[in-house]
């Protein structure tokens, strides 16, 4: 409710919420400054109260990201102290500091090498959470222009994205136009990263013959082309079983046999019935929730997706 109405009040300037804000901000409990922050990161173009200065200033050197979200429609100026040393403080998590970073360089025509080898570092971290990584990725392609060395290391960071990371970077980390030693090193990225898969061949393909003469695409062109073949050819047996499948010309016996062989390694991961482990989803009642072409593919291309909660993760 309080929430609602400073979220109201704020919007239509209304001077006794303005108030209310600076009674919130500066409260005892943790509770009414959080409210406060939410509604102030839900507006942009606020300008604030010289009451509100301090008590936000004191919230940003407790390392509070709710409170740079809050600050983040105001100008930056008067926060400028507290920002830069939030964005230097080797000691804040990585998001807090990238946050940060975002607010100092919004006024930059170039971005700063502090705030490339931030990114770098989230990114490479095996302990970044997925959000942190994408988070880290929109933010190169979001802030002022990377430079030629900074945008061929984004390129070599490429090359190790997972699935959720390439897409993010396919999208806001691009070539520069007939650089052909910068565009080699994006080339590989399309061709072996891990996640390259998750951006379609064609589209792959599409942006290098935009960006590029073709004396330099033809070869990483060919090798997408086998890609696309390939993926047909795959869609095509897959469309094949299914066919039988439904058409009810499997032998459901013999895929029990096969499945709990001890040559088989379906039951390292999965179970069926008594047998088997809990590693991956039970599979005693999956035909009651997936059709035969999702079972297909899951079996033909094992890796292809993995069921909410059961995604592989790295312990460090």
């Amino acid at each position: 409710v309080a929430r609602a109405l400073l979220d109201k009040g704020l919007a239509k300037n209304d001077p006794k919420v303005r108030q209310l804000v600076d009674r919130f901000l500066s409260h005892e409990k943790v509770p009414f400054r959080e409210v406060a922050l939410s509604a102030l990161a839900n507006h942009t173009g606020i300008q604030p109260e010289s009451s509100w200065l301090q008590p936000l200033r004191k919230m940003l050197l407790a390392g509070r990201i709710d409170a740079l979200s809050a600050i983040a429609g105001f100008s930056p100026q008067p926060f400028s102290k507290e920002i830069a040393a939030l964005a230097a403080d080797d000691s804040k998590p990585g998001p807090l500091r990238m946050q940060a970073l975002q607010l100092t360089n919004s006024e930059k025509k170039s971005f700063s090498d502090n705030a490339f080898s931030l990114v770098e570092s989230i990114l490479t971290d095996p302990g970044s959470s997925p959000g942190d990584r994408i988070q880290a990725v929109q933010f190169l392609g979001s802030g002022p222009g990377l430079n030629l060395v900074q945008r061929e290391k984004a390129a070599r960071l490429m090359a190790k994205a997972g699935p959720l990371e390439f897409p993010v970077f396919f999208e806001h980390v691009r070539p520069v136009r007939n650089n052909t030693e910068l565009g080699a090193a994006f080339v590989d990225a399309y061709l072996t990263a891990p996640g390259a898969s998750a951006i379609a061949p064609e589209e792959r393909k599409r942006m290098l013959i935009a960006l590029f003469e073709p004396d330099f695409w033809k070869q990483p062109v060919a090798l997408l082309n086998e890609e696309i073949a390939a993926g047909r050819n795959l869609v095509r047996k897959i469309d094949r079983i299914v066919a039988r499948v439904e058409n009810g010309k499997g032998d459901a016996n013999r895929g029990k046999e096969i499945a709990l062989a001890a040559t088989s390694t379906c039951i390292v991961c999965h179970r069926i019935g008594e047998t088997g482990n809990h590693v991956g989803p039970d599979l005693s009642r999956i035909g009651q929730i997936r059709n035969p072409a999702d079972l297909v593919e899951s079996i033909i291309m094992p890796s292809a997706s993995f069921a909410q909660d059961y995604e592989a993760v790295t312990i460090t």
